[in-house]
């Protein structure tokens, strides 16, 4: 076509005259591989990075970060191999990352996919990561969540702090930690708990969504559908972060371990 033969003719002359190419009108893709230290956020317990987001039409790729005093608690969707855990093991290492400039925050986890959150486990700031297998354990987190916050919340109320920040304030107690909870495959988690003796459990799960954004405690869960959230849960996740199926998966480089983040058409 005519159009073809000009752009060729432009080139020919741009090499000729040795012009260097003009830049692209859109920025450059997403890096293969980035480093969670160096990237631009706050390393705060209340900022934790999520990964890199790729907005086209707006021109942008700025970190994306979960707010646990604005977001409360969290869920991500996605179908198998959109990189749900790898979010997970993301903000569980931005946690680790966060006494930098902020307070402490401490991790647990429920891994009920499979098993991509044990690699956690060895991080200070990791309490435990608990197996479908490990009923027993999976109850007594839960139980000594449910204590936590109801303790947690009169000690609040004694000092009259309304969230974290405030309660680290008035009480001077700087080092009180943020809980993440973070539930990989809630779908099998509540087909496990949500039948005969341990519905109680999974009702104390529930609880611990609704109640823990004002203390400090935050669940952060994985599910590949929608229906895989009852609707009594679905009112406390107050973020959906959804993965789509052709988004690219890219690589973290933490300072002593190394995992993948999905990166890239992320939709929230």
């Amino acid at each position: 076509s005519d159009i073809a033969t000009v752009v060729d003719r432009i080139d020919a002359a741009a090499v000729e005259a040795a012009i260097p190419s003009p830049r692209r009108p859109w920025l450059d893709p997403l890096a293969p591989l980035y480093d969670l230290t160096k990237l631009p956020t706050l390393r705060r317990d209340d900022f934790l990075t999520i990964g890199v987001a790729d907005k086209p039409s707006e021109q942008a790729q700025p970190v994306l970060e979960f707010l646990p005093d604005v977001d409360g608690s969290m869920v991500i969707f996605g179908t198998s191999g959109t990189g749900k855990t790898v979010a997970l093991r993301t903000l569980a290492a931005s946690a680790g990352l966060s006494m930098a400039r902020g307070g402490p925050c401490q991790v647990y986890g429920f891994d009920f996919a499979g098993r991509g959150l044990s690699m956690l486990e060895g991080l200070p700031h990791v309490g435990s990561i608990i197996g479908a297998e490990d009923e027993e354990r999976v109850i007594r987190t839960l139980r000594w969540l449910r204590g936590f916050i109801d303790d947690r919340a009169r000690r609040f109320a004694a000092v009259q702090a309304g969230d974290l920040a405030e309660y680290r304030q008035r009480a001077s107690a700087p080092q009180e930690p943020r809980i993440l909870l973070l539930v990989d495959n809630l779908g099998a988690f509540r087909a496990a708990f949500e039948q005969g003796m341990l519905v109680r459990w999974f009702e104390t799960f529930q609880s611990i969504a609704a109640d823990g954004r004002q203390v400090g405690v935050h669940v952060i869960a994985t599910a590949d559908r929608p229906g895989a959230v009852p609707s009594a849960l679905a009112s406390t996740f107050q973020r959906r972060l959804v993965l789509r199926a052709e988004v690219a998966r890219r690589r973290i480089d933490m300072p002593t371990r190394r995992a993948e983040l999905v990166l890239g058409g992320v939709g929230a």
